[in-house]
């Protein structure tokens, strides 16, 4: 399958690369979004498309949306659930990971601001309504919405961990999504 990987808020290609490897060992090729059979949607990255494709599978990895909460409440919540359920040992992957949001932040702020806008005017419960969308949520809990989330299509499944946890548990994330 030619597969498609968009990155959300403070992200890029460097948080990736171990997923897009697995996907690479596992027979996929990774795409543009154009050649794409199915997108890979991460946090904020729905945010940015002006039109969602109907004729590929489109896999929403805990979204990031419009709720009765900031974006900052948002942020610190994942902060908080990321320090309590971290293990020594993980705290040097756990920094690294936020460098590259920071860099990211950096490189691209114009990105980022855009994203923001759209994150205050965009409604993403027409787009849980299509079929050909499947929502995945991680355990932590810090972006969901029960009332958006419940007229989801699809059954909403869970990836275990955080919020982030498709680029540092790829192998688990791939069984997962079923690819």
């Amino acid at each position: 399958m030619k597969i498609a990987i968009a990155y959300g808020l403070f992200e890029g290609p460097l948080c990736g690369r171990i997923l897009r490897k697995e996907l690479r060992q596992r027979g996929h090729s990774i795409v543009g979004i154009k050649n794409a059979d199915i997108l890979i949607l991460h946090s904020g990255a729905w945010l940015m498309m002006d039109k969602y494709p109907t004729d590929k599978r489109i896999l929403l990895i805990d979204p990031a949306y419009q709720t009765t909460q900031s974006v900052l409440t948002k942020s610190v919540r994942r902060i908080q659930y990321d320090l309590r359920h971290l293990r020594p040992l993980q705290y040097p992957g756990y920094l690294l990971r936020r460098s590259y949001n920071l860099w990211y932040f950096i490189t691209k702020l114009p990105y980022w601001i855009e994203m923001l806008e759209n994150y205050r005017s965009k409604d993403i419960s027409s787009l849980l309504r299509q079929k050909h969308v499947h929502l995945f949520e991680a355990s932590d809990p810090a972006w969901h919405d029960t009332v958006v989330t419940n007229r989801a299509a699809n059954a909403i499944v869970e990836l275990p961990g955080d919020h982030d946890a498709l680029w540092h548990t790829p192998r688990l994330t791939a069984d997962i999504l079923g690819l």
